[in-house]
């Protein structure tokens, strides 16, 4: 029970996040045993073109996420969780980027500030939702003894 607890309470956390301007006809309740509040899933059209900030400072959870670095890097479709951040100490209104309960990113200000107006306007405040994601680059390729290594990225696809 108390496992069910934490893991319910981890989803929850990690689920609080996501949508930038989906309309409610992309929205659709995804069920989740053990949390309270279901939450939401907006389907993409594939094309992965939002752009999020900060992927610098989490390379080594992106790098773990993929399993490694590789020759000809990483081009992985996945789910992100775009979690709402009221006690972050630069931004009160910080909307970070998780992918398998780690997190990658952030949304940039302007796009941080127009996701919570749309939680808001959509009665969606505090309820999770989920967007597919594509992560990116992360090669590691030596050549005449030299390195050269590319940064992971992520794309949101909303």
């Amino acid at each position: 029970m108390l496992v069910s607890l934490i893991v319910g309470a981890l989803v929850a956390l990690v689920a609080y996040l996501v949508i930038r301007e989906a309309g409610g006809d992309q929205l659709r309740p995804v069920a989740t045993p053990d949390v309270p509040v279901a939450p939401f899933r907006v389907d993409g059209e594939g094309d992965y073109d939002f752009d999020v900030v900060g992927e610098g400072y989490y390379q080594e959870a992106l790098e773990q996420i993929c399993g490694g670095r590789c020759e000809d890097g990483h081009e992985l479709e996945t789910e992100a969780v775009l979690v709402c951040e009221d006690s972050n100490p630069h931004d009160d209104q910080a909307v970070a980027v998780a992918i398998d309960g780690r997190k990658v990113a952030h949304l940039s200000r302007e796009d941080a500030r127009r996701f919570r107006e749309t939680l808001a306007s959509k009665g969606l405040v505090g309820r999770p939702v989920i967007v597919p994601a594509l992560i990116v680059g992360g090669w590691r390729r030596e050549r005449s003894g030299r390195v050269d290594e590319g940064s992971f990225g992520v794309k949101l696809d909303l």
